[in-house]
């Protein structure tokens, strides 16, 4: 019975182990959860580094390492929403677009960020353009534009204040 409890236990501790995310990680998920994004980016960086070199080792051996690409798309994902809380809307694009490159683990709740995002900022232009503040407008076109550079709406409401407003 003691063996077994032993064996038990040396088992457990090996599945933990094989599926624990490092040390940054942890931490800048930490750091994320109680609002600090800039000290959680400085951890996510780190870990992506990281996560990139092993990634990187695993091709070089003709092998995927798919833990550490999982791990990696969840750091892009997540220093993505730490860039959108820090209303940093090109590198959220950027770290999002990371992510989804790695794989398509997150796909579903970025479309979603981004969607509500580019609605907020595209709502946020048409009053301004109502009112003729052809400025403010294009400011919020051209971020709905950088949040979803897909979306045929936002970039024809910029190109048509660019267009009739060179000045603006």
């Amino acid at each position: 019975m003691r063996y077994f409890a032993v064996s038990a236990a040396v088992v457990m501790m090996l599945i933990s182990l094989a599926s624990a995310k490092s040390v940054e990680l942890t931490s800048a998920q930490i750091y994320f959860s109680q609002g600090d994004y800039h000290k959680a980016l400085e951890f996510y960086k780190t870990a992506v580094t990281d996560l990139e070199n092993e990634v990187a080792e695993a091709k070089a051996l003709g092998k995927r390492d798919k833990k550490a690409e999982k791990n990696l798309s969840q750091a892009y994902f997540e220093m993505g929403q730490c860039y959108q809380k820090l209303y940093d809307y090109k590198l959220m694009s950027e770290y999002f677009d990371k992510s989804m490159g790695v794989n398509d683990n997150y796909v579903n709740k970025i479309l979603d960020a981004r969607e509500d995002l580019w609605i907020k900022f595209y709502n946020d232009g048409v009053p301004l353009f109502n009112n003729e503040d052809y400025q403010g407008a294009f400011e919020k076109f051209n971020t709905a534009v950088i949040i979803d550079p897909y979306n045929v709406a936002g970039l024809k409401q910029r190109a048509l204040i660019h267009i009739l407003f060179p000045g603006a």
